[in-house]
C-alpha cells in the first residue's frame, strides 16, 4: 500500500514493474516517456473527486518493458474503469557521436485482450506504422528532444494490455579506432578513411541508400603516372565508406565536416563528424637570385643560351628557422616534393638563307617528383648549334620558355599529396651571331609566386630536354 499526494491509497503490483493500479478514480492517465539514453520515466494523472495532479516516477536504466492499459470498463483485477495512456518518446543526442542528428527508435510491442488473449502484432499500428510480425516498429527522429506519442493503437480491440519497450540506435561515423573527440584535427594531405555503421546493430541497413557528403575542397587522389597526372575528383561512392583529402583549410584549423546518409527499414538516418582542417601558409625564401638570360653561363660554354635560377649562384641565406630553399617549410618535416610542369617551351634557330626550325614541347618535366628537397632549383639551356658541327649558315637562336612549379605537402605519400605553393616563371633570349661570333641581343625573365587554392600539376606526358634540340 502507498499514498498518493493527496491522500489516495495505491496498490503497487510486483508483477507489474513500474505499474501503479488506484481505486476511487473515475478517470486516469499515464504517460510512459523514454528517452534516447535509454532512460525512462513515466508521469500519472487523474480526474475525478480524489484527482491526482501530474507527478513523475523516474525508474532505474533498467527494465525498460513496462506495461500499460486502456479500458473502457472496470479490468479483470477490479481496479479501475475507463484508464488511457500516452506513451511519448524524447529523443535526443547522448555519448561521444553528439553529431548524429537523427536516430533509429526499434518499438517492440506485445499486446493482449481483456481475456488474456495475445493480439497479432499486425493489428497493432504505432505512430502510423503497423509492427510487423515480431511486434517491432522502426520509427526514425530528429535528435532535438521533442515528445513524439509512440501510443500503439490496436484495431478490433477496445480493452487491452501491451506491453512495450524502446531500443534507440543511430548511424556512427568511425575515422581511426577509436574515432577521436570532435573536432578531430587534420592537416591537407591527411589520407581520411571514414566507414559508417548502426549502433548498436539492431538492424541492418538498407542495400543502396548510402550517402556521403563532405564539406570543403576535396579530392579523391593525386595521379602522377608519366602519362597522366592530376587531382582525381572526389564522388559519393555510394557504400559503408569513403577515402579522400581535403585540400580546402586555414592555418588555424577550419571546421569541416562529413555527413553519412542511409535507410534503415525504410527509415532516414543521418550522421555527421566535424575536422578541424589545416592548411599551412608558406613563402618564399628567394625567388631568382641570378642573372639574365646570357650566352655561357652557367658552364662558361660560349655555344648555349641559358638562364640560371639557384643553380651555378650562390644560394640564399634564409632565417636561421627555415631550411634553406625557395620556400619556408618549418613544421612540414621532409613531407614535400616538388613537380614542376612545362606550360610551353619554344626553341627557334634560324639560317641567314630565310630558312628556320621550331620545336615546342609540353608536359611534366623531365621526372616525378622534380626535387624532393625543400628547395628546387633549375638552369635550362638552349644549344646555339644545327646539326653538330655548328653549320656557317646558323645566325640567330630563340627560346622562349614558361614553367609552373610546384610544392606539394604528402602527409600520406605522394597518392595523397596538395599542392601548397606555386612558382610560375618564365625566361625569353635571342642570340644572334655575327663574324663568328654569339652575343646576347635580348633576354627576359620573370617570376612570380602564389598559394594555389584549386590549380594543380596536370600533364598528359613527360616532356624531355632532347625534344627541343633541332
Amino acid at each position: 500500500m502507498g499514498n498518493y499526494p493527496d491522500g489516495t491509497q495505491a496498490v503497487v503490483h510486483s508483477y507489474y514493474p513500474w505499474y501503479v493500479q488506484a481505486y476511487g478514480i473515475t478517470s486516469r492517465t499515464t504517460a510512459a516517456i523514454y528517452n534516447a539514453d535509454g532512460s525512462s520515466s513515466a508521469i500519472y494523472s487523474s480526474t475525478g473527486p480524489n484527482a491526482i495532479p501530474p507527478y513523475t516516477i523516474n525508474p532505474a536504466l533498467a527494465p525498460v518493458n513496462i506495461p500499460w492499459r486502456k479500458w473502457n470498463r472496470t479490468a479483470p483485477d477490479s481496479s479501475f474503469t475507463n484508464q488511457t495512456t500516452t506513451v511519448e518518446l524524447r529523443p535526443i543526442a547522448t555519448g561521444t557521436e553528439t553529431s548524429s542528428t537523427y536516430g533509429l527508435f526499434v518499438v517492440s510491442v506485445a499486446a493482449t485482450s481483456a481475456t488474456g488473449t495475445a493480439i497479432p502484432p499486425g493489428q497493432i499500428t504505432i505512430a502510423g506504422q503497423a509492427a510487423d510480425a515480431q511486434g517491432k516498429v522502426y520509427l526514425s527522429y530528429q535528435l532535438d528532444g521533442v515528445l513524439r506519442t509512440i501510443t500503439p493503437t490496436i484495431s478490433g480491440y477496445t480493452d487491452y494490455e501491451f506491453n512495450l519497450s524502446v531500443q534507440p540506435a543511430k548511424l556512427v561515423i568511425s575515422f581511426g579506432n577509436p574515432t577521436p573527440a570532435e573536432p578531430i584535427p587534420v592537416w591537407v594531405s591527411d589520407r581520411i578513411d571514414v566507414s559508417v555503421s548502426l549502433e548498436p546493430p539492431v538492424a541492418s541497413i538498407d542495400p543502396g541508400t548510402y550517402s556521403w557528403q563532405v564539406d570543403g575542397t576535396k579530392v579523391s587522389k593525386f595521379n602522377h603516372l608519366p602519362t597522366n597526372g592530376g587531382p582525381v575528383s572526389w564522388t559519393d561512392p555510394k557504400t559503408d565508406s569513403t577515402t579522400f583529402t581535403w585540400v580546402s583549410g586555414t592555418a588555424q584549423g577550419s571546421i569541416q565536416g562529413v555527413i553519412a546518409q542511409a535507410k534503415v527499414k525504410g527509415q532516414f538516418l543521418h550522421s555527421r563528424l566535424n575536422f578541424s582542417v589545416t592548411r599551412p601558409v608558406v613563402s618564399p625564401v628567394s625567388l631568382f637570385p641570378c642573372p639574365n638570360p646570357d650566352i655561357g653561363y652557367p658552364s662558361a660554354n660560349p655555344w648555349l643560351l641559358s638562364v640560371g635560377l639557384i643553380d651555378g649562384c650562390p644560394s640564399p641565406t634564409p632565417p636561421a628557422t627555415v631550411p634553406a630553399g625557395f620556400f619556408s617549410t618549418s613544421a612540414l618535416g621532409q613531407n614535400v616534393f616538388w613537380v614542376q610542369v612545362i606550360s610551353s617551351a619554344q626553341a627557334t634557330i634560324a639560317v641567314y638563307r630565310g630558312w628556320s626550325v621550331t620545336r615546342t614541347t609540353t608536359g611534366l618535366d623531365s621526372r616525378f617528383p622534380y626535387s624532393s628537397d625543400p628547395y628546387t632549383d633549375d638552369s635550362p639551356t638552349q644549344p646555339l648549334w644545327y646539326p653538330q658541327p655548328t653549320p656557317p649558315d646558323v645566325n640567330w637562336v630563340r627560346r622562349v620558355d614558361s614553367f609552373s612549379t610546384f610544392l606539394m605537402l604528402a602527409r600520406s605519400g605522394t597518392n595523397f599529396a596538395v599542392p601548397i605553393g606555386r612558382v610560375d616563371w618564365n625566361w625569353n633570349a635571342i642570340a644572334q651571331k655575327n663574324a663568328g661570333s654569339w652575343s646576347l641581343t635580348y633576354g627576359y625573365k620573370n617570376i612570380t609566386f602564389s598559394q594555389p587554392s584549386s590549380s594543380w600539376p596536370m600533364w598528359t606526358k613527360t616532356a624531355e630536354g632532347s625534344e627541343l634540340n633541332p
